[in-house]
């Protein structure tokens, strides 16, 4: 796991290099996010992991989310949260689970906040959908 810099993190995004994961709760989303992330909350991700492990020690499929299959391979992946701890555990759980480098932005979206806008409201719904979707791998 990698500590991105906010310089680093604006780079691949005018490139087109970058897939961000905003892994706050939903109801933290109102305050604001970063142009371009998709959520993805930290706590439904554990909680659909640990339904994933129950099942394949049953020998059964493991569910997974679906965003984690729809994370493009030639992206630099990169998790969020409030302040660098979820992301960084995020990031980490990431890298373990798919064999991919990823990173947590350092400071989080408050490091963010004090030099660069960010995204008012509620993210839009379709993305927010996502968070309830499941896929069998």
């Amino acid at each position: 796991m990698e500590e991105i810099t906010i310089p680093q993190l604006k780079t691949w995004q005018s490139r087109k290099m970058l897939f961000l994961v905003d892994c706050r709760e939903p109801q933290e989303l109102t305050t604001g996010y970063i142009e371009a992330a998709v959520p993805l909350p930290l706590s439904k991700i554990k909680l659909e992991h640990q339904q994933g492990e129950d099942v394949a020690a049953d020998g059964k499929t493991k569910v997974l989310p679906i965003v984690l299959e729809g994370i493009p391979e030639d992206k630099n992946v990169v998790f969020y949260c409030e302040v660098g701890k979820r992301s960084k555990e995020m990031s980490e759980w990431f890298t373990k689970l798919t064999g991919r480098e990823s990173g947590s932005l350092e400071g989080g979206i408050e490091a963010w906040r004090k030099d660069e806008p960010v995204v008012p409201g509620v993210v839009d719904e379709r993305y927010l959908r996502q968070i309830d979707r499941k896929s069998v791998v």
